[in-house]
């Protein structure tokens, strides 16, 4: 058994295991410390996964290079774009299974506004690139993941610079039905609001078993409402519509909790917010990527206050971003739930 390492090696080796890339350079200490031991061979260790979705609070520090990356390769692939007035951005990581279907949902033209489909492939790993661009969008994709903030960030980005009017959103795994758009068009085009969300609140949501996040929903709704003076009710909603220079104007930094750092930052910079009533479906196929949700409301919760003292502090040194007007406080149902 002379091939075998004493305890003081072994404690060496599996913190090896857990490093990857040192392993030969810690393996040179461990023999050269025990120089009688003969040469040690490592069974073959656990690799991590080539992808991982992307969590943090903070922008990975190569995120600059992977999406200045994927930009730079969509302009050369699309010279002198010139995109549609209303812009669907979506932001999509593996969902391959479900993107066909809701672009397939996306109509041509939305109260008479032409539209063009433009997805942020978030570093995905499976097909989502290639069944989007069959379905009839422009695709510009990350190489790596670096959260759905990050690509949304670069969808308005791209929108912006290919002339776009109006960005809205919808989530690639079908959640969101385009069919609620119309409204939040007539209420941009009737210059009654800048930013219109729907609401799940207002309407229904389909996943009845998802309790604890329901709640989080109606929690951090009055949270942002007492902080704003904007009575919301739904502050995470994935299906929204805003003028495109809303999106230049309002400081985003978060790479995944934008949703809340969006509606805080465009309320305080004077920006008129409403709602309409929407349905908030099923999951076409596959699972949440959102994470646990204990710590994904505490997250969220931090991303609130982050983003209502930031901009607190920056209004008192810069103007409004629009002239001042009568905002939309009560975010009034324009019509019924989409769906019974």
């Amino acid at each position: 058994m002379g091939n075998q390492l004493g305890p003081p090696a072994r404690r060496l080796a599996n913190q090896v295991n857990d490093v990857g890339e040192s392993k030969l350079r810690l393996l040179w200490a461990v023999n050269n410390r025990w120089p009688d031991r003969e040469k040690t061979t490592l069974m073959p260790t656990r690799q991590r996964p080539a992808a991982q979705t992307y969590h943090g609070l903070r922008e990975a520090p190569d995120t600059t290079a992977v999406t200045t990356q994927a930009r730079a390769a969509f302009v050369a692939a699309h010279p002198d774009l010139k995109l549609q007035p209303l812009v669907v951005v979506i932001a999509a990581y593996n969902e391959a299974e479900n993107i066909g279907t809701v672009l397939d949902e996306v109509p041509q033209q939305i109260a008479d506004v032409p539209v063009s489909m433009l997805v942020i492939d978030d570093g995905s790993t499976d097909a989502t690139t290639e069944v989007a661009e069959r379905h009839g969008a422009l695709v510009c994709t990350l190489r790596a993941n670096r959260g759905h903030g990050v690509a949304l960030r670069l969808g308005y980005r791209i929108a912006r610079e290919g002339g776009a009017q109006y960005i809205a959103t919808l989530d690639g795994d079908g959640q969101w039905d385009p069919a609620d758009l119309p409204d939040m068009v007539s209420l941009l085009e009737a210059g009654e609001a800048d930013f219109v969300i729907g609401s799940r609140q207002l309407g229904q949501t389909e996943n009845t078993e998802a309790l604890l996040r329901n709640t989080g929903v109606r929690l951090f709704a009055k949270v942002v409402s007492f902080l704003t003076g904007t009575q919301l009710t739904d502050t995470s909603s994935g299906l929204r519509l805003m003028r495109a220079g809303l999106t230049g104007t309002v400081t985003q930094t978060q790479p995944q909790y934008q949703t809340s750092e969006l509606l805080i930052g465009a309320l305080l910079q004077g920006y008129r917010v409403a709602e309409v009533p929407t349905v908030m479906r099923r999951r076409l196929s596959g699972t949440s990527r959102k994470g646990h949700n204990v710590l994904y409301g505490v997250r969220y919760a931090r991303v609130i206050g982050q983003t209502y003292w930031r901009e607190r502090r920056a209004a008192r040194t810069m103007p409004p971003a629009r002239p001042a007007a009568d905002s939309v406080p009560a975010a009034r149902p324009l019509r019924g739930p989409s769906k019974p």
